[in-house]
């Protein structure tokens, strides 16, 4: 749950200015699984939730980038 009078929370349209991506991908991310409540007609997350769907996001893509690897080099 969030709490919304946390210090660490932060709007979508903000993640998407800090980050300097587009707030689509940031509403994308929420559709995805990024935690987050709706308060009012604005979306709010926490700075700990947003830096733990990057580190999986990232997780993910090594993840299938190696398997990629894996796959050509059984291939040989």
């Amino acid at each position: 749950m969030i709490d919304v009078f946390s210090e660490s929370k932060i709007t979508l349209s903000e993640v998407a200015e800090t980050l300097a991506i587009d707030i689509q991908t940031v509403s994308k991310w929420r559709r995805d699984g990024l935690r987050c409540v709706r308060v009012g007609r604005n979306w709010i997350t926490t700075r700990e939730h947003v830096n733990e769907y990057v580190n999986q996001l990232h997780l993910d893509k090594q993840t299938a980038s190696s398997t990629e690897r894996i796959n050509e080099i059984l291939k040989l």
